[in-house]
């Protein structure tokens, strides 16, 4: 079999899940099912590149084209990854190395004159065989160096992901000591959750969310997409609203995401005047029990600050997926800038960037 891997930019979107489906590392994020959300809610394109080798797909990476939806014409935009590329298991690491490589040198291809640049965040057991430490060692990372990527800075540096398969007893008992005392005060408080899988369930999310989105000034995911996702994805069980209650008022919900045996931590909010409840620890060690209840033999977090800095501002995040004792795996956050004046204009008007993109 030739090394040299054959890059081609395809619309065979059912082969690629086909792939997605027998690899260990095929993820929601890289699966074509999320497409009509971005394509029809947000305006995205979307570009599907794949490598061969001896004409057998070995790889790919999904990318999406996103444009600032508060500008009427879309002079600029950007690129987008998540959790890839995905690169067969079947191949030497070299090989592998040079997969990804590959692929990342071709993404160009995706870009036109208003690209400012490409990003993408992988984690590293997507990409090796043998384990890895949290930090990742300098030949990982220059594999990234080579092809004209930087790391994104104060980006993604771990994911914490919880192994269900053991008894929920044994899964609580590894929770941090801080964790379990959460837990604990939240059952004294009486917090009740359910699953809520319907229009007002979702609507009872998105009230928590803007209030949460608010209050750490964040760029607001609209509702349409939201709504694009709920259709697609529920039918399929592919998506849970997750709502937690103190005293019949909703203070803190979830949605995560299903895919083969793993559960992704999509996204959380909730009530800061709550937060005294512990309502969002036992929001988490409910959705435990009932991911196990549904046979999810994993639980992804998803990404989190590499630094455990208390003047990181993710820092509590940072803290509260930890102390649920999952395991952390190393994610690489990597971007290449395409054009230096655009991205002098992004520097410079960072915070009209933001209110731009999310």
């Amino acid at each position: 079999m030739s090394s040299e891997p054959e890059i081609l930019l395809s619309k065979d979107f059912s082969k690629w899940e086909d792939f997605l489906q027998k690899e260990e590392a095929g993820n929601i994020f890289q699966s074509p099912v999320m497409i009509p959300a971005y394509v029809k809610a947000l305006k995205f394109n979307v570009y599907l590149l794949t490598a061969q080798l001896s004409r057998e797909i070995v790889g790919g990476i999904l990318i999406y084209k996103r444009f600032p939806p508060k500008l009427p014409i879309r002079l600029i935009n950007e690129l987008y990854t998540s959790y890839g590329p995905i690169v067969t298991e079947e191949i030497m690491d070299n090989v592998k190395i040079k997969v990804i490589q590959t692929l990342l040198e071709n993404s160009k291809k995706c870009a036109d004159a208003g690209t400012i640049k490409h990003t993408f965040f992988i984690r590293g057991d997507f990409i090796f065989n043998k384990e890895r430490d949290t930090q990742p060692s300098k030949i990982d990372s220059d594999m990234f160096v080579k092809v004209g990527y930087r790391a994104v800075p104060n980006g993604y540096g771990q994911t914490f992901v919880i192994n269900l398969e053991p008894s929920l007893q044994f899964i609580t008992k590894n929770f941090e000591k801080r964790t379990r005392w959460s837990l604990n005060k939240a059952k004294k408080f009486n917090i009740k959750a359910q699953i809520e899988n319907s229009q007002e369930g979702l609507k009872t999310f998105y009230k928590l969310y803007m209030s949460t989105a608010k209050r750490h000034d964040s760029v607001i995911t609209p509702i349409n997409f939201l709504n694009e996702l709920y259709r697609i994805l529920v039918p399929k069980k592919m998506m849970d609203i997750y709502v937690a209650y103190f005293d019949s008022i909703p203070v803190s919900a979830t949605i995560t995401l299903n895919y083969k045996n793993t559960a992704y931590y999509y996204m959380a909010a909730s009530l800061k005047n709550f937060h005294y409840t512990q309502a969002n620890t036992y929001l988490q060690f409910f959705i435990i029990s009932r991911l196990k209840d549904k046979g999810i033999k994993r639980y992804d977090l998803l990404c989190a600050p590499q630094s455990c800095d208390i003047d990181n501002p993710q820092y509590g995040l940072y803290l509260f997926k930890r102390g649920f004792g999952g395991e952390s795996v190393p994610v690489f956050h990597y971007e290449q800038v395409y054009s230096k004046m655009l991205s002098a204009v992004e520097c410079r008007l960072s915070h009209i960037y933001k209110k731009l993109f999310f």
